[in-house]
């Protein structure tokens, strides 16, 4: 899980997971949303290694509530990315 606290960090995962999370750039200038990426290295054939974004996650962090969690073109993540955003949440005492 990378938190996404650059306009470039967001402007790059808004275009690998097609949709608008650069517009939340001011929110998380403001300190009214914090944007996480639950990613997964990969491995190329040629040894070399990539992180693959596979959800978008908006945090409020006044309240430490997850607000909306995003996977590509805005679609829901699956169950497995599901569990694993929900026990990375637990473990850093998010609602």
């Amino acid at each position: 899980m990378d938190e996404l606290s650059s306009l470039a960090s967001l402007k790059q995962e808004g275009v690998a997971m097609s949709h608008c999370v650069f517009g939340y750039a001011r929110r998380c200038r403001e300190g009214s949303s914090a944007i996480f990426s639950l990613r997964h290295l990969e491995i190329a054939s040629d040894g070399a290694t990539r992180a693959v974004s596979y959800a978008t996650i908006e945090v409020h962090p006044p309240s430490r509530k997850i607000v909306q969690i995003r996977a590509f073109r805005n679609r829901p993540v699956n169950n497995s990315c599901q569990r694993m955003i929900h026990e990375w949440a637990r473990q850093n005492n998010l609602c």
